[in-house]
């Protein structure tokens, strides 16, 4: 049985563990899947050591992408879905 997944995103890693911890830390131990959208940077280092997967982007802070309306950003988050299930089943092969 596959494990439910949980996104979150964010401009930076900070921007996570600032104020997603809890949260991540409550998915995680209910045995979610947690995917990081989010810069490859230090701050997100401690999410991943937790259990968290990341799949690194880089966002353009100059604007705001609602992800309903936005045939991109749509896309973008389908690829990270996309991007992760394959680690998984490439892991369980």
């Amino acid at each position: 049985m596959h494990k439910p997944i949980a996104i979150f995103s964010a401009n930076r890693g900070y921007a996570l563990t600032s104020s997603r911890t809890l949260l991540i830390q409550h998915f995680l131990s209910s045995g979610w899947n947690v995917v990081l959208v989010t810069a490859d940077d230090e701050e997100r280092r401690s999410l991943c050591e937790m259990g968290a997967h990341l799949e690194p982007a880089i966002f353009n802070r100059g604007g705001f992408s609602p992800p309903i309306i936005d045939a991109p950003a749509k896309t973008f988050f389908l690829q990270a879905v996309l991007s992760f299930k394959l680690k998984v089943l490439s892991e369980i092969k």
